[in-house]
């Protein structure tokens, strides 16, 4: 990878984190049950990943470390994805919120395959509702779904 293609990655990957940071962020700070949902399928793929790794004390960091590879993760993807497309032209900053959207989608389908092996299937419809809305929202910040507007056209 060249420095070309260095800085926006990195770029990507800080805004990924952050906004992965603040979906965990809102399952605390804001009391209501859709809201919590990103949350809590971050803080469950953590549990199945890193939970079982080091003491408790070391949450914090590992938790941090595990926020960081996802957005790194998602940036990559969407890097892959962007290369074969025609070139849109947009904010950067729209591919690093694409990877965390991805990301939480691609997890809150893991979550729901696993919570299909029960019997839970208002847990199964909820995670799969969650992971069509995320995956939708990467798709529209990655620039897969344009809409064709007059407007959008004679400013062209």
């Amino acid at each position: 990878m060249g420095q070309t293609n260095r800085v926006p990655f990195v770029r990507n990957t800080v805004v990924a984190t952050v906004i992965l940071a603040s979906l965990y962020g809102l399952s605390y700070g804001v009391q209501s049950g859709p809201l919590q949902i990103p949350g809590y399928i971050l803080l469950m793929g953590f549990g199945t990943f890193g939970g079982a790794v080091g003491p408790e004390s070391l949450f914090p960091v590992l938790f941090g470390i595990y926020l960081i590879s996802l957005g790194a993760v998602g940036a990559a993807a969407v890097h892959v994805v962007r290369r074969r497309l025609p070139e849109n032209h947009f904010a950067g900053w729209r591919l690093g919120v694409a990877g965390a959207f991805g990301i939480t989608g691609v997890l809150s389908i893991l979550f729901a395959i696993v919570a299909l092996s029960g019997t839970q299937m208002d847990a199964v419809f909820t995670t799969v509702l969650s992971a069509l809305v995320f995956l939708g929202l990467a798709g529209w910040f990655a620039g897969l779904f344009t809409i064709r507007t007059k407007w959008a056209e004679n400013i062209n």
